[in-house]
């Protein structure tokens, strides 16, 4: 038995398990004969403290001095002999893991063994470690005090005079050999009990996986039902062959530690007391091992029953923040008890938030008498009444909360196979992975603002918000009370938040989830067309649920808009009356946050919403032909209802998309007064942050940028003639003259910028730019090394800019260069008609490398348009402050600075709008063909082409940027509305 060979050669060396490979009679006999050799020093040992406790001891101390080991010996006889005695029984045991339905078959299941093989050896290694490691300190310590005494360490009754030398190392030797095979036995006993246990969950495992393999057909349900009945059997039979053992072993360990903990009270020597703690650590592990894989054991039996239910396992992480702040009682608390401890618990947290609320209302409206007061206490009132709201609604909302659990765990939202099951599982991995970002954010906001306010409020008796307090806390314990409620209060605001987005966003997840399993299920109509009035009650529900959600979470979302709106402006407004300090930084973090908020509903909200239309395009994109007229009737009733898409409002008047945050941005934007310190370096941060991003993401995605390059060599985009050359050739000398052009028009301005810092900056001492430096730099050499790093960083920042726009807008090129062989392939159709069915792949290879090139690249797109306009906008302003007398080389680089950044956007949207113009221009020239001339086969296959092209290939990033000359003029009046 591999899995318990560690623990199996230490029961060997114990006497207490006779290898399996004895098989001979010599070896039986020695071996018996060994194990009798141990159980005789072991009950000597034990019976001389006993003996002892009987005849001569006569007071406490005594009596606790010699019970601790003499039971610990006790519970390791009985084990050694139990062991012994009932030794077929126990390999029968053992046998049984190697046999039957507990034998793994495929792959999974050995590896899922192998895991479990790998604990068992490393929990048996670990546990024989701290047992040794306890055994030589306790005899190392008996060494230098007892031995030099000629003491014996335990307390016993010896039948002889042991004060000769001989005897007394005889006697001494004994009892350690003694002690030492009793934990031996001991170590080896609890790990085989452990073993096994573990051996069942490692069964339960493989249990689960063979269910799921149902769907597959790779398991039956009886091969199933089998293994689940033969592992109840086998964990009963482990209960019963050393539930004595187990028993004996509580008792035991109890009285020790009782007796241990006695003694720990009246031992005065440091070494006696070090090795009295180490043994009742040693007795603590004993006993915690017994509980923790007997508990552990009755999860894995819990998780087998709800494995097929996936119930509240999707929302897992989220679920258990909801029940934390009190927002959703756990379902399994049914009791009258557990109801009405839990709402007691709620009921606090309710109070606290809502004490805290209403004195800052009170503190506005007794104390308050100007605008820089009334900010700096209306954010954190709003916050945390919202909070209440939230954490009130979600306990009315109940029942309706657990109807929408139970609804995702019913037909037709359950996985019914294997591809839907991992299309749930990456989602539920979507939702766990952005409830921990979320929840980081925040926990880091509030650990911030919680540590400053420690480090500076807090020492000189300041509350970190006012608010009005109807008592004197002048004294040191009010204060600490008044300052913990604070503390409090925020803690649980910033958690109540924290449950609850992360809830809706898990529902609106959900939402996107079962779209894209409807998806798949319309993917097999083709193979099984019955299915399609199951799609067709799928799509209805998935509208139905979304209206569920709507409705219970729409008065949370509302009023989260509009606190966060007023939150941010008056943050914002804050920030521009105060200088950058801590109290900044603090601000600065929790207004990221509240944008945060704002942000995940309008994302979430919006990728329903493109995800709900994009049920058209998929069954669009189904082979209709292969269809009857009742299955095309159905699917054009899911594409009409489709058209309108899922979109969550709340009030009626506000969505949840990014067009709803884009303008609560704006509206942030246009209400900021003070442009001065923000815009007077930000030009050039943001210019540098989006160079790191870009290098940063091509280095990451170099292989993808490898393979999108070297698709462009092979069939169909490879030219397979002289005419096909040409146009590649005249694309290549375009793609390369634009390059120049742009690396000129930037290298410029770097060589303006650099000969405007030498000749302004340097010789007066300054830095071109403001930045903070962690040293003294006057010195000269020092000034110059500063100097020169910034230098070359402006200049890297320009080279890699070039180089990532070059590629971008050369690779929408190549696109174009594709369409147009495309358009001199069909027109060849009139002599070689047979190479349709090329063009028509070809088409089709096209429009999946401009997503797959969209795809990898739409992140830096996103990042530069937005970067780029707060750039230019923040330049303008600069520029529109400059009277016409300050005129200077300074104003020069900036003016070149801002031209640049233009180009930048106008080369995406330029190259994004011919792509998009040549991906429609495939349609005309089609059109143009002498279609008299083809067959009806040839004309169905240029139709379809015609069709596609009718949806032209438009790049866009963050769903809403879209590269094309309207979104660049939109950019240019967006910018000019703010400059004026």
């Amino acid at each position: 038995m591999n899995s318990l060979k560690f623990t199996l050669a230490i029961l060997t060396i114990a006497g207490c398990w006779q290898p399996f490979s004895s098989t001979s009679l010599i070896k039986h006999a020695l071996y018996d004969a060994y194990t009798l050799l141990i159980i005789s020093i072991m009950y000597s040992f034990t019976f001389s403290q006993f003996m002892d406790i009987v005849l001569n001891v006569d007071n406490p101390n005594d009596f606790t001095n010699t019970l601790y080991a003499m039971l610990t010996m006790f519970a390791a006889d009985y084990k050694i002999l139990d062991l012994f005695v009932n030794h077929e029984s126990f390999a029968e045991l053992i046998q049984n893991l190697t046999e039957g339905t507990f034998k793994p078959f495929l792959l999974v299941e050995i590896e899922i063994q192998r895991k479990f093989d790998k604990i068992i050896q490393n929990l048996a290694k670990c546990y024989t470690i701290l047992i040794m490691i306890t055994y030589i300190g306790h005899v190392l310590i008996s060494l230098l005090i007892n031995f030099k005494k000629r003491q014996l360490t335990f307390r016993g009754w010896i039948p002889y005079n042991y004060s000769s030398f001989m005897l007394f190392c005889l006697t001494y030797a004994h009892q350690y050999v003694g002690v030492i095979l009793a934990c031996l036995v001991s170590v080896a006993c609890d790990s085989l009990i452990i073993g096994l246990l573990l051996h069942v969950c490692c069964q339960i495992m493989i249990l689960q996986y063979r269910l799921k393999s149902l769907i597959n057909d790779q398991n039956t349900l009886r091969d199933c039902v089998r293994q689940h009945r033969h592992i109840i059997k086998f964990a009963y039979a482990i209960n019963k062959r050393f539930t004595r053992i187990i028993a004996f072993q509580f008792v035991a360990s109890t009285f020790v530690i009782c007796s241990n903990l006695y003694q720990l009270t009246r031992t005065k020597l440091i070494a006696d007391f070090i090795a009295f703690f180490a043994y009742t650590l040693c007795i603590l592990v004993q006993i915690f091992i017994y509980c923790w894989f007997g508990n552990k054991l009755k999860l894995m039996v819990c998780i087998l029953i709800l494995s097929n239910l996936i119930k509240m396992h999707t929302l897992k992480l989220t679920f258990l923040i909801v029940m934390f702040v009190g927002c959703f009682r756990p379902l399994s608390w049914t009791s009258l008890f557990m109801r009405v401890i839990y709402n007691l618990y709620r009921l606090f947290i309710v109070t606290i938030l809502y004490i805290f609320a209403f004195l800052q209302f009170m503190d506005i409206m007794i104390n308050v008498d100007n605008p820089d007061d009334f900010t700096n206490i209306l954010y954190m009132a709003l916050n945390v009444s919202v909070s209440g709201f939230k954490l009130l609604i979600m306990w009315l909302n109940y029942n309706n909360v657990t109807t929408l659990i139970t609804v995702l765990n019913k037909e037709p939202f359950k996985p019914l196979d294997l591809s839907e099951l991992k299309i749930r599982q990456k989602f539920d991995k979507i939702i766990r992975s952005n409830t921990l970002r979320y929840s980081v954010l925040i926990a880091s906001s509030w650990t911030f603002m919680s540590l400053m306010s420690l480090l500076t409020d807090f020492k000189h008796r300041k509350l970190t918000y006012r608010e009005w307090v109807p008592y004197d806390y002048s004294s040191y314990m009010m204060f600490c009370i008044t300052y913990a409620h604070q503390i409090l209060s925020t803690f649980y605001c910033a958690s109540v938040n924290v449950a609850c987005d992360t809830l809706i966003c898990g529902f609106l997840m959900h939402v996107y989830c079962q779209i894209e399993i409807l998806e798949y299920r319309l993917k097999k109509i083709l193979n099984d067309q019955s299915i399609l009035d199951y799609c067709v009650r799928h799509h209805n529900s998935i509208f139905q649920f979304a209206c569920s959600v709507n409705a219970k979470f729409s008065q949370i979302i509302g009023l989260q808009f509009i606190i966060s709106t007023l939150i941010i402006c008056s943050n914002l407004y804050q920030l521009s009356q105060s200088s950058l300090n801590a109290d900044s930084i603090g601000l600065i973090g929790f207004t990221c946050c509240m944008l945060t908020e704002i942000f995940l509903y309008c994302w979430f909200g919006h990728k329903i919403k493109s995800k709900s239309v994009q049920v058209a395009d998929s069954i669009f994109q189904i082979k209709w032909p292969l269809l009857n007229n009742n299955v095309k009737t159905n699917l054009l009733i899911i594409m009409k209802r489709a058209t309108v898409p899922i979109e969550f409002t709340t009030a009626h008047i506000i969505s949840l998309n990014l067009d709803s945050f884009v303008a609560v941005i704006v509206n942030i934007i246009l209400n900021i007064n003070n442009f001065d310190e923000i815009s007077d370096n930000i030009y050039m941060t943001l210019t540098v942050f989006i160079a790191a991003y870009k290098i940063t993401t091509m280095w990451v995605i170099k292989k993808y940028v490898i393979t999108i390059i070297n698709v462009l060599k092979e069939k169909p985009f490879k030219p397979s003639e002289s005419c096909e050359v040409i146009i590649r050739q005249k694309y290549d000398k375009t793609i390369k003259k634009y390059a120049v052009w742009y690396y000129g028009l930037v290298q410029v301005t770097v060589i303006c910028i650099i000969l405007n810092a030498i000749f302004m900056d340097f010789m007066e001492g300054n830095l071109t730019y403001k930045a903070w430096v962690p040293f003294d730099y006057t010195l000269p050499i020092i000034f110059l090394l500063i100097f020169t790093h910034q230098i070359i960083g402006m200049s890297i920042c320009a080279a890699v800019n070039v180089a990532c726009d070059s590629l971008i807008t050369g690779l929408l090129q190549e696109i174009c260069c594709q369409f147009e062989i495309l358009e001199y392939r069909l027109t060849k159709i009139l002599h070689e008609k047979h190479i349709l069915h090329d063009c028509v792949r070809h088409h089709n290879r096209i429009y999946e490398y401009a997503h797959m090139v969209n795809r990898r690249f739409a992140k830096i797109i996103a990042l530069q348009f937005a970067v780029s306009m707060l750039v230019v906008c923040a330049n303008l302003y600069k520029l529109a402050s400059i009277s016409i007398v300050m005129i200077n080389g300074s104003l020069v680089t900036l003016i070149m600075y801002t031209a640049c950044m233009l180009s930048q956007i106008f080369l995406y949207c330029w190259f994004g709008n011919e792509l998009k113009l040549k991906s429609i221009g495939v349609a005309n020239s089609i059109y143009n063909m002498k279609w008299h001339v083809f067959d009806n086969k040839n004309k169905k296959a240029l139709l379809l082409i015609m069709r596609r092209s009718m949806v032209p290939i438009e790049f866009n990033s963050a769903v809403i940027i879209t590269l094309n000359l309207d979104s660049f003029v939109s950019v240019s009046i967006i910018k000019m509305n703010l400059h004026l």
